[in-house]
């Protein structure tokens, strides 16, 4: 398990292994010190508070972690972020982002895609939710860099249903937010993305929107602008065309 750094190497022309990312920073063997079943990762980079210097982030979602053997369901695992450290010459651990669910239980969230972006001077990073234990009703979660602290703070939540993938897009001065989700379901829901099924999962065919949100400068959130009706959709593509969406 865990996510792997390689590096271009100029004389050998190709990639080199330079490290396993580690929650621990490498100092054990402890399988849960690294990432699990990553399903997405991210680059991005922001400007120290302080010192001016550039931040260089890493985000890797965590799709679930190892199957409990007693109930037969994965375990949900939050994204992870790091950082570059110049004297230790490698990417080392800076922080979990906040997975944890609406319910009163505080179950936490399975993570599916995510999207790093700018607006202004601020770093964002939206996390895709597909579900938690028992639902697939869950929030996705919006969350904004603190360069004062060094840390992602939940910014806004947005109600999706087993959210798969998420992307922004700029035109003009406007900001938009999609979510793309699997399907809307209350149903038993034993553990993310299980290809073949597994016990429990449950496969429902009822569609769900792909929604839309526009950012509004006058609350400094994003609001919805528009439902795309969807059915398993699984990923979305934005791009331009001669200034056009």
């Amino acid at each position: 398990s865990g996510t792997r750094m390689y590096m271009w190497n100029v004389d050998m022309q190709k990639f080199r292994f330079l490290h396993r990312l580690s929650w621990a920073n490498g100092t054990t063997a402890d399988p849960f010190d690294y990432d699990h079943a990553a399903y997405d990762v991210e680059y991005s980079h922001s400007t120290d508070a302080v010192s001016g210097d550039t931040v260089h982030l890493l985000i890797v979602s965590n799709a679930y972690s190892f199957v409990d053997d007693i109930q037969y369901r994965n375990i949900p695992v939050p994204c992870t972020v790091y950082w570059w450290s110049s004297s230790a010459g490698r990417f080392v651990f800076l922080e979990h982002l906040d997975n944890t669910g609406e319910d009163i239980a505080g179950k936490k969230k399975f993570a599916a895609k995510l999207k790093t972006f700018t607006m202004g001077r601020e770093l964002y990073v939206a996390v895709a939710y597909t579900g938690e234990i028992g639902s697939y009703d869950v929030s996705s979660t919006l969350y904004r860099w603190d360069s004062s602290l060094s840390s992602f703070g939940i910014h806004q939540q947005f109600p999706t249903s087993a959210a798969m993938d998420v992307a922004h897009i700029r035109s003009f001065e406007n900001d938009f937010i999609v979510f793309a989700s699997w399907f809307s379901s209350g149903q038993v829901y034993s553990g993310p993305l299980s290809q073949g099924g597994a016990q429990g999962d449950v496969f429902p065919s009822d569609s769900n929107d792909t929604i839309v949100y526009i950012y509004d400068n006058s609350t400094a959130l994003f609001v919805e602008l528009q439902r795309i009706p969807t059915s398993g959709a699984y990923g979305i593509e934005t791009f331009t065309i001669s200034e056009e969406i």
